[in-house]
């Protein structure tokens, strides 16, 4: 039996699915990022969190449109997610040693990389945003994350 390749981020544990505690890190150097209304730019030479593969980046807060989460993937491709599980809003972490992104609540719904639900309570995909890696720049679209989640805007 192969063991899984170390991850960055530390596994999870039961109480801090039970008070939605996400293992993702803010940037420890808030200037790696730069927002617009229609583009998140991330410098992954200040990005350290992004620097291996299992690594990932929680965005939130001022000049932002919503929760962004960034994950250095298995593959080597980084991807952006906006960081609401379909099961109720919460946030989403990647499963250290695995393929996959997972609610930080105890539902645990689990989605794969391309934000495609694979189990849990979700009844929905997550929302994968366009990027694309300009040299060392993460250019992130963000023209299609303003307002409330799809999943819970209100019918009628």
């Amino acid at each position: 039996m192969s063991e899984s390749p170390a991850s960055p981020l530390p596994r999870t544990n039961v109480m801090k699915r039970m008070f939605c505690i996400s293992m993702s890190p803010l940037p420890k150097d808030p200037g790696c990022q730069s927002a617009t209304a229609e583009r998140l730019e991330i410098e992954l030479e200040r990005a350290p969190e992004l620097a291996a593969p299992g690594g990932a980046l929680r965005l939130e807060g001022e000049g932002l449109p919503d929760r962004i989460l960034v994950v250095h993937c298995t593959d080597g491709r980084f991807r952006a997610y906006r960081n609401h599980c379909a099961c109720g809003g919460f946030r989403v972490d990647p499963v250290p040693g695995e393929e996959k992104i997972r609610c930080c609540t105890l539902m645990q719904s689990t989605y794969d990389y391309e934000g495609r639900r694979l189990s849990g309570s979700a009844k929905k995909d997550l929302d994968l945003l366009p990027l694309e890696q300009v040299e060392g720049t993460l250019k992130i679209d963000l023209t299609g994350v303003a307002g409330t989640p799809p999943s819970f805007a209100r019918k009628g």
